[in-house]
Parts: structure tokens; C-alpha cells; sequence
């Protein structure tokens, strides 16, 4: 059997390397799924680059409520937290 641990979509629009919309929501990271309003608004009008996409993966962990279970620990879903939107908009850009 094969159970999630946590779940990220990523939604973004950007013109010229400025962010203009990003969508961030995650599955398993609390009791209901969760956008993650705070680094979303974060970003806007904010030109791409690594130390951005860092930046909103952190940003993203003040929007969650993760936590221990069977299935994950807090601080592995935490790290899953900050690493999928930054992986996500990488593979939206075109990047590896």
C-alpha cells in the first residue's frame, strides 16, 4: 500500500521573471487541505530567482500545520513543505 505523505500543487503565473500570480496548496500538511496564503502574497510582484524560491518554501510552513503521525514525522513533513513548491515552480519554468 502506498500512502501520501503530503501533497503540493503549484499554480504560477510570471511575465519577464516577475511572479504575478502563485497558487500553493497542500494535501496531508494539516487536518484539511491548506493554501498557502502567506508566502502566495510573499511573492508577488518579486522577480524569480534560487533565494526567492527558498524564501517561499519557508514562507510556506507559516500557512501549515504539520504534524507526527504513522505515517511521517513533523519535521520530515516540514521539509516536504519547504521542498515541493520550490521543486514545483522550477518544473513550471522549464528547469530541472
Amino acid at each position: 500500500m502506498d500512502i501520501a505523505n503530503l501533497s503540493c500543487a503549484t499554480l504560477i503565473k510570471e511575465k519577464n521573471g516577475v511572479i504575478e500570480d502563485l497558487r500553493i496548496a497542500y494535501g496531508v500538511a494539516g487536518p484539511v487541505p491548506i493554501r498557502a496564503t502567506i508566502a502566495e502574497e510573499f511573492a508577488i510582484g518579486k522577480k524569480i530567482s534560487e533565494e526567492l524560491l527558498n524564501e517561499i518554501g519557508e514562507k510556506c510552513l507559516e500557512s501549515t500545520k504539520a504534524r507526527t503521525s504513522w505515517r511521517a514525522s513533523k519535521e520530515y513533513r516540514e521539509h516536504l513543505i519547504q521542498l515541493l513548491p520550490v521543486r514545483n515552480i522550477t518544473t513550471a519554468l522549464g528547469g530541472n
